[in-house]
């Protein structure tokens, strides 16, 4: 490779725009999964080698040949473009250089491509490898060629190797390795944060995400948004010039616990920041915890080590709008629940039935409310209905689980049973005039029950519908506000023109006075003989 014309230094100052050692083999990462490499399987192991911690990176795509291996090598060059829909992470051509020197001091990559071979005129950059890196035999470095060809099917591939890893203070390597022997962890004393988690958190309870604590674990691909509850889907349109498409969010309360909550913010289908809390959910009040908002912000600049976003005008924009919806999603939700996920013991043990009826009036059925009467007279049956949880119901993924006061049908089919032994007692007194009533009376259950889910759907239709007219009509308001606007600043352009026409009227008077008076003037002279 032709020597480069930068100072080494620079390596190590590009390798500190990484806080943390994730950020660095998250770069690595990038550059596999990129279109122009189109890796299927990506390694990472610990080896030692002549006495040497090394860590290896390896992946099974296209390989690269000489000039992609020195243009890979140079500072500043990215000509990747999208294939396929597939656009790639990487934006500045450092990923490589950052990432590696920010794990250690030295690296040696080798890459295999398929159906190509250098010719022996590199053997000055062979002497050298030889020379300065840990291989100093042919033989060892076709080994590692070697383990290429074996794990990757295509016969090409890419193997980073890096060693004299980088240390804390106290001579230690950053990298846990001891603490199990199938896993390389951040020691807790690297990552402050991570100690004070453990110290608040029970050990089999963590709230640090497994993928920001272990690198060797199976890796497991998880669609947040399809881990949500109560999920609603929205659009945002970036408020910038040129302007852009709307983009899709996604709503949802977390199912595992809600101590994370916020904006998980892609950019290209790479995860650039996590739990990023909205202003409402940092206050002290707690609005919108366990909220998730899913979003991708390609329209968004990434910061040189793809873990936040430049501070710019349009992202402190999304972030302040995006967070008003959230905080609109977890209020709206919030009143749902809080009107008409009342749980049905609360109810139910009122003394005074009339609270009930006068609540749910419009959902159950007269017979079923009469039919509550006697869940009064049977204490064991109102223990087993009181014990019911309203969330154990369906829930949907639409904007509005549940949108009017909700029942389940398996609570009121006890109700029934108790009603039914009601009839049963009537019957042997009544004949079988009774019997018919009864059979009359299950049908009338039958349809009044099909009858409140069609109404319970049409509502749910109802609400959707009323919402997408209140949008409209905030759409109309703005242009409205708009059109008014316009006409206001038409308004004031007329009045500024009426003002210089009344000045202009003012000084054209005031000429014209000056002439009569300079015409007076000449008429009152005497003729000179």
């Amino acid at each position: 490779m032709p020597l480069s014309m930068i100072s080494p230094r620079y390596l190590h100052t590009i390798s500190t725009i990484h806080p943390g050692l994730f950020s660095a083999v998250a770069q690595l990462i990038d550059n596999a999964y990129d279109p122009d490499v189109s890796a299927q399987h990506f390694w990472i192991d610990k080896t030692e080698f002549k006495g040497q911690d090394c860590l290896i990176f390896m992946d099974n795509g296209k390989g690269m040949d000489y000039d992609t291996m020195h243009q890979m090598l140079s500072f500043g060059f990215s000509d990747k473009k999208a294939v396929r829909g597939h656009a790639p992470v990487g934006l500045y051509g450092n990923g490589f250089k950052s990432g590696s020197m920010r794990l250690g001091k030295d690296v040696i990559v080798f890459s295999k491509k398929a159906n190509t071979i250098d010719t022996p005129e590199h053997a000055e950059s062979l002497h050298d490898i030889l020379k300065y890196s840990l291989f100093n035999t042919k033989e060892e470095l076709l080994s590692e060629f070697n383990v290429i060809e074996q794990l990757c099917a295509g016969s090409s591939g890419t193997r980073i190797i890096i060693w004299n890893l980088c240390r804390t203070s106290s001579g230690e390597l950053e990298f846990d390795f001891i603490k199990d022997r199938y896993d390389f962890q951040i020691p807790l004393n690297v990552c402050k944060s991570l100690m004070k988690t453990n110290k608040t958190q029970p050990e089999d309870r963590m709230l640090v995400p497994k993928s920001e604590y272990s690198l060797r674990r199976k890796v497991e691909t998880c669609v947040v948004s399809k881990t949500l509850s109560k999920v609603f889907r929205d659009s945002y349109k970036p408020a910038c010039v040129p302007p852009l498409k709307p983009i899709p969010i996604t709503f949802g309360f977390n199912t595992k616990t809600k101590d994370h909550c916020g904006l998980m913010m892609y950019h290209k289908n790479r995860l650039i920041k996590a739990y990023e809390h909205v202003a409402c959910q940092r206050t002290v009040d707690r609005i919108g915890v366990g909220v998730i908002g899913v979003i991708e912000c390609n329209y968004l600049i990434p910061t040189l080590n793809k873990q936040d976003f430049d501070n710019t005008e349009i992202y402190r924009k999304t972030m302040l709008n995006v967070g008003i919806m959230l905080e609109e999603y977890w209020r709206e939700v919030n009143y749902i629940n809080k009107h008409c996920d009342k749980p049905v013991e609360d109810i139910v043990s009122s003394d005074n039935t009339s609270d009930f009826s006068d609540l749910f009036s419009s959902v159950i059925p007269e017979r079923k409310r009469t039919a509550l009467n006697l869940l009064q007279e049977n204490p064991e049956k109102k223990a087993r209905v009181g014990n019911y949880n309203i969330s154990d119901g369906p829930t949907t993924s639409t904007a509005s689980p549940y949108l009017f006061p909700f029942i389940p049908i398996t609570c009121f089919d006890s109700i029934e049973e108790d009603w039914e032994k009601a009839n049963e007692t009537e019957l042997t007194s009544s004949g079988n005039d009774v019997t018919d009533k009864n059979s009359v009376n299950k049908e009338q259950i039958n349809q009044m029950t099909q009858t409140s889910s069609e109404n319970k759907h049409d509502y749910q239709e109802l609400y959707l519908q009323v919402k997408e007219e209140i949008k409209q009509i905030q759409h109309i308001l703005e242009e409205k506000a708009k059109e008014q606007e316009e006409l206001k600043g038409k308004v004031d352009s007329l009045k500024k023109e009426k003002s210089n026409l009344l000045t202009c009227c003012e000084t054209l008077i005031k000429d014209l006075k000056e002439i009569k008076r300079e015409c007076e003037i000449v008429k009152v002279e005497p003729k000179t003989p």
